[in-house]
Parts: structure tokens; C-alpha cells; sequence
């Protein structure tokens, strides 16, 4: 196994092992940057949970490479980019999805079922999350522009991302219940 993070803190066993309790370093190789790991390491796969503004063509380096891909969404904010990660998807034909899993929750199935010979003229969604509630402060943000706290929503170039992180599955189930896409959001 491999992990790969710009920050060595997040790295740290003891870090790692106060989110994932059975993690033990053992024979993991660890990278502090994506493109090393994907040039040196080899993987046949590799999950990539990168804030949706901080993507630097890894997705596209791994479809290069021939590696699949499991990307946490969004993969971006920007429909150019998207354009050009799924270009290079669909150019080397590597196994690729995003991390939509709600939808393979049996109430969220269920739901699905029950709706897919109905017509759903209206649907309403109400989180009363935090929207900062994604693990963004180990995001180095005051390192990339953003605010020194960590937290996107303090600084009026970065909440635009934590919107999309917090309302993406709740949009996504909207479209799988309704068996349809959404015009605008």
C-alpha cells in the first residue's frame, strides 16, 4: 500500500491512526506528493481525496499511466478541467468513477425504487450539517492563497468549494431518485 500527502503531518502514524484506528504503517511507502507516487510507486489503483480546487492533473496522470481511478467528488469546480480529466479517461480507457456512495444505501436504493415509476415534480432538501464539516483543516489553505485558519469559508475565493463539498451528495441523490439529470442548480 501507498499514501501520499503534501504535508508530513498527515503522514505521522499517530495521525493517521486517530481517523483509521486499525491503520499500522508496516510495509506502506509513503510519498509527499501524488505525482511521485503515481510515477514511482506503480499502483493498479488509486483513491484520490484532494480538496475539488487543488487538483493538479493527477487524474489525469494516473489515466496516462493506465492506473484506475476512484476520485472523491467533485473532482473540480471548473467544467475545463473536468473536460480535460474526462478527455484523458476516455482516451487510455481506465476504470474511473467518483465517490458517489450514498447512492448504494438501502434507503437511498429503496427510495430510488419506489420513485422510478413516478413522477417527482419537486424535491427539498434540508442539511443542518456544518458546512465545514469535510476534514478541511488539514488542508494547508494559507499556503495556496487561501485563509490562515483552514477554513474555506473564511476567505471569499474559497467557500465556493465548501458549498460544492457539503450540497454534492445531497444533488446527487436528487438526480438518482428522480431517475433524471438537473438542468441548473
Amino acid at each position: 500500500m501507498t499514501l501520499a500527502d503534501p504535508y508530513p503531518e498527515n503522514l505521522d502514524e499517530q495521525s493517521i491512526q486517530a481517523r483509521a484506528t486499525s491503520y499500522r504503517c508496516g510495509k506502506t511507502t509513503l510519498y509527499d506528493s501524488a505525482d511521485q507516487m503515481l510515477r514511482e510507486a506503480n499502483p493498479a489503483a488509486v483513491w484520490f481525496v484532494i480538496p475539488p480546487n487543488q487538483h493538479r492533473s493527477e487524474i489525469e496522470l494516473a489515466a496516462e499511466r493506465g492506473i484506475a481511478i476512484f476520485a472523491e467528488k467533485p473532482q473540480t469546480l471548473f467544467y475545463d478541467e473536468a473536460a480535460h480529466q474526462a478527455q484523458a479517461i476516455r482516451a487510455t480507457g481506465v476504470i474511473s468513477t467518483a465517490g458517489f456512495q450514498m447512492r448504494y444505501d438501502p434507503w437511498y436504493v429503496s427510495l430510488s425504487d419506489y420513485t422510478r415509476e413516478r413522477a417527482v415534480t419537486s424535491i427539498t432538501m434540508v442539511d443542518t450539517g456544518g458546512i465545514e464539516g469535510h476534514g478541511v483543516k488539514r488542508t494547508h489553505t494559507e499556503e495556496m492563497g487561501g485563509p490562515g485558519n483552514r477554513i474555506w469559508t473564511a476567505n471569499r475565493a474559497w467557500p465556493g468549494s465548501s458549498v460544492v463539498e457539503a450540497g454534492i451528495h445531497q444533488t446527487d441523490l436528487m438526480r438518482y431518485w428522480t431517475h433524471d439529470e438537473i438542468d441548473w442548480v
